[in-house]
């Protein structure tokens, strides 16, 4: 079994499809798939296209406690620079981390929750989220107020029309 195979195994939800429209360029024409090894112990890398092709970053993982530890390309310089551009739009994390938990112990207590479909409460959960970092960094950060609308888009897309995405 290919590694491309094993990972559909494992996944059992369809990739996701791009809309026809403008054409772009692409350094490959399939999809990114992980490959490594299984047991308790391994590394895996991520590459785009299926012969192997650019190999984006590895992570160490331990699948007996299921924690991840990435390596990316990029190093952790950038990782760095990634955190202290969010922090710049979002303020300081554990501040936003306070008030996104907050949200969702009222959304967890609340009545209609446990009859909710996954999406639902995932949609939900990732609104408060998208709150709380317009209460705590840059409320006028757009973004955010476009991410708010995209998650409540995806449920009601679903309720109204049956699209599924």
């Amino acid at each position: 079994m290919t590694p491309e195979q094993e990972l559909n195994t494992m996944w059992p939800f369809p990739p996701a499809r791009p809309k026809e429209g403008p054409k772009t360029e692409t350094k490959s024409s399939t999809p990114a798939f992980i490959t490594g090894a299984r047991g308790t112990e391994g590394t895996v890398t991520v590459s785009a296209g299926s012969n192997g092709g650019t190999s984006i970053g590895a992570a160490s993982i331990d699948w007996s406690k299921a924690a991840v530890t990435t390596s990316v390309v990029l190093g952790k310089d950038s990782t760095i620079a990634v955190l202290d551009e969010r922090a710049k739009n979002y303020g300081p994390f554990k501040d936003m981390a306070a008030i996104t938990q907050s949200f969702k112990k009222i959304l967890h207590t609340a009545p209609s929750w446990k009859n909710m479909q996954a999406d639902q409460q995932e949609s939900l959960e990732m609104i408060v989220h998208k709150i709380a970092r317009i209460l705590n960094g840059q409320p006028d950060y757009a973004d955010s107020w476009v991410d708010i609308a995209g998650y409540a888009k995806l449920v009601s897309e679903r309720l109204e029309k049956g699209i599924i995405r």
